[in-house]
């Protein structure tokens, strides 16, 4: 009924072997949100993969905080996706 809404996050921490190859790009993370609002379970979606900066993508996912998804007025757990964006400019 209630999808969830991302209430807190983390600065996203450019890596800085990344930065100096000048890599830039999308990673798009799925995550599990539980009951209670916070990230149970993070992972790259394979099609969406910058191998540099795969790991602070998923660092920054699992600083993530929603407000719980409901169903029939009650918490429920759900897989979401959210983009994370690296630009060196």
């Amino acid at each position: 009924d209630d999808y969830p809404t991302l209430v807190k996050t983390a600065a996203i921490q450019y890596p800085d072997f990344a930065r100096d190859a000048g890599v830039e790009g999308r990673v798009i993370v799925l995550m599990l949100v539980g009951k209670d609002g916070h990230v149970m379970d993070a992972r790259v979606d394979p099609k969406h993969s910058i191998p540099m900066l795969d790991q602070a993508a998923l660092d920054c996912a699992k600083s993530c905080v929603f407000t719980p998804a409901r169903q029939n007025g009650h918490p429920v757990m759900v897989w979401v996706s959210r983009p994370f964006e690296f630009r060196l400019h």
